[in-house]
């Protein structure tokens, strides 16, 4: 029956390529139009350079609203699709009215409950909509898929659907699953750190703790979204790291270079307020790079069978982060120890195999629709 079905992947709104969710989506969207899931892709794309790499056909751009890019994300919610079998929404949000079944991934529930308090009215105006969205989301869909178990069981507890509630961690892309395994028992002595204008990337509290536990020689590497971001971040470096030569902000890094640059580094310090599914997190970890996190933003099983790997840190404490960056120093690892973290998280997060749990999901909601 799945064969027969027509399916829809609603992959959203996005302003660029590197938004979190859209790498989710597209990486599954491709994923199972190579695998020859009868699967058709709406996506709206705000990069000029990106178009689909498979079966261009089948990859439907979505129209803007008149009133404008936010206009559409407040209306696209409630529009209608007609003429589908099942409906896909992979950006926290699924068409609610019209035909077909519907499943949901919720990445995250930040849009109705911040980690911040809105201070804008479009910010406020946000929170309103995604909380009364939500609310009804969960009692009209039929299956909601999420990235981790904290998020699952927030779902469970603020919503209590009648669905099933499932975590699909998505893949890797191909450039970290095919890099080179770690080879050194040593690496080049920097850290890696994000930055972004979502405060949620907690950058001042991650630099602050990195001036804190810095010792002479230690430099850092802090990838950047934009000029004007690198140019705000260094004008509020920390003292002690405002020095020549001991940050290197760094904008624009083409994917292609990305598991090097892991590779390369002493550790990840990434005390994200809230996260989603972190990318960063598990493509450090495929290159064997060791990582300072937020608690729950990584399995339990994984921290269990590679503690010199993960270190947890509370975000909202400077001296706590500070703390894990000196555990990671100074704790020993050895390249045998990097290539078995690495393989783990190779062999666990890759599309192909969300994609077969992809498969069966729909199988079983589209089963559902016909009895």
């Amino acid at each position: 029956m799945l064969t027969q079905s027509r399916i829809l992947l609603d992959l959203g709104r996005h302003e660029h390529s590197g938004a979190g969710m859209w790498v989710y989506g597209r990486g599954i969207a491709e994923a199972a139009l190579e695998a020859s899931l009868p699967v058709e892709v709406t996506y709206r794309q705000d990069d000029p350079e990106w178009e689909p790499s498979v079966q261009l056909d089948r990859w439907h751009r979505k129209g803007e609203s008149a009133l404008g890019r936010r206009a559409s994300l407040f209306l696209d919610p409630y529009s209608s699709v007609k003429g589908y079998d099942l409906v896909h929404g992979m950006a926290n949000t699924v068409p609610l009215r019209g035909e077909g079944k519907r499943i949901v991934t919720v990445h995250d529930l930040f849009q109705a409950y911040p980690v911040y308090a809105p201070d804008s009215f479009y910010e406020k105006a946000r929170t309103a909509f995604y909380r009364y969205y939500f609310s009804q989301l969960f009692k009209r869909v039929d299956y909601v898929l999420c990235d981790l178990d904290l998020i699952r069981t927030e779902i469970i507890e603020r919503f209590a659907p009648k669905c099933p509630v499932e975590v699909l961690a998505p893949g890797l892309h191909d450039v970290y699953l095919e890099a080179p395994l770690p080879e050194n028992d040593e690496s080049s002595g920097y850290f890696l750190l994000f930055s972004s204008s979502d405060k949620r990337k907690n950058i001042e509290r991650a630099l602050d703790a990195c001036a804190g536990s810095y010792s002479p020689g230690d430099t850092f590497v802090v990838v950047v979204g934009s000029d004007a971001q690198r140019m705000s971040l260094r004008e509020g470096l920390p003292k002690k790291l405002s020095q020549e030569g001991v940050v290197d902000i760094r904008v624009g890094i083409p994917t292609e270079e990305m598991p090097a640059l892991y590779r390369n580094a002493s550790g990840l310090i990434f005390p994200s307020l809230a996260e989603g599914f972190g990318y960063p997190l598990y493509e450090a970890l495929s290159q064997g790079t060791p990582v300072v996190f937020t608690p729950e933003q990584l399995p339990q099983a994984l921290i269990d069978e590679f503690p010199e790997f993960c270190f947890a840190a509370d975000p909202q404490r400077t001296d706590s982060i500070a703390e894990c960056i000196n555990d990671l120093t100074h704790t020993p690892r050895v390249a045998e120890q990097k290539r078995s973290v690495a393989e783990f998280i190779r062999k666990r997060y890759t599309f192909s195999t969300c994609v077969a749990r992809l498969r069966e999901i729909y199988s079983d909601v589209i089963e559902e629709r016909g009895k």
